[in-house]
């Protein structure tokens, strides 16, 4: 997985449960605050119908309309009540979410229970578009943070895979060194500073080890070529032929060593990579 792809998904497992959280403090405030000023259009509206009521010379009935019902009771309540209800609309063919108030009031030394409605359709759908627009803003900020991070961190790493792109032209068979990458980040110039250390080392190392390898084996071949050309001499003037046998062993002997030595050698210099033409073998 690239850096890139891994820092977004830290972000979004850190923005997911921050803006989720956020989303429904803000919905249930939102809830809270529309409850609060309908319950005060209910306060003032059962207050104004009471009064009205009361300019009235008719006698009350029991009422039970929708918005409005009143109904004698046998003892009278100090109390005012909020609370939400659902009720079935006819017309409609579904339930309807309502807020009520429920007072106690005494009309002609009798007292009645009295209840105002107020229909919660439009302050439903008032929550419903504000949780769309929470979620939609969710998905921009998100892309928007996204995008940010796309670019800010190509522009941040760019020195890093400037680097990791110099590294893997480099080659120790070639006498320059490493091209450091310009860049004010104190990391990124710890790191150059590194890589340059470490090549150093390496192209060092590299040189030290072709020149042994190939003196060890200058060093080698020269007193086996002697040491063969002298028994071929001897090889001639030996007229035993038990005397003549144990020299030529000797002799395939040394000519093993040599092989061994040149085949060292041969690997030494695959190993070094000083072969440049390469041809794959199908």
């Amino acid at each position: 997985m690239k850096l890139l792809s891994k820092a977004n998904r830290y972000y979004l497992l850190l923005a997911t449960p921050v803006f989720l959280t956020a989303g429904l403090v803000f919905y249930f405030m939102i809830q809270a605050a529309i409850r609060e000023e309908i319950s005060e259009i209910l306060d003032f509206e059962i207050e104004k119908k009471i009064e009205e009521l009361r300019a009235q010379d008719i006698p009350l009935e029991n009422t039970a309309e929708v918005e409005f019902e009143i109904k004698q009771v046998e003892t009278y309540q100090d109390t005012r009540t909020f609370q939400d209800t659902v009720l079935w609309d006819h017309y409609r063919g579904q339930w309807i979410p309502y807020r009520q108030i429920t007072v106690y009031e005494t009309f002609e030394g009798q007292p009645f229970q009295l209840t105002f409605r107020e229909s919660l359709i439009e302050s439903d759908k008032l929550l419903l578009a504000v949780t769309v627009s929470l979620v939609l803003l969710f998905m921009l900020m998100v892309l928007a943070l996204l995008l940010v991070n796309y670019f800010q961190v190509r522009k941040l790493w760019a020195g890093f895979y400037e680097n990791i792109q110099l590294l893997r032209s480099y080659e120790l068979d070639k006498p320059q060194a490493v091209k450091e990458t310009k860049s004010d980040i104190q990391e990124f110039q710890e790191l150059n500073a590194a890589i340059r250390k470490m090549t150093d080392k390496i192209r060092g190392d590299y040189l030290r080890l072709k020149e042994f390898t190939e003196n060890a084996s200058h060093e080698i071949q020269t007193p086996l070529a002697v040491i063969k050309s002298n028994l071929d001499l001897l090889q001639e003037e030996i007229q035993q032929e038990e005397a003549a046998r144990i020299v030529t062993k000797i002799s395939q002997g040394l000519h093993r060593i040599s092989k061994i030595n040149q085949s060292l050698l041969l690997l030494s210099k695959i190993e070094n990579r000083q072969f440049k033409h390469l041809e794959k073998i199908i």
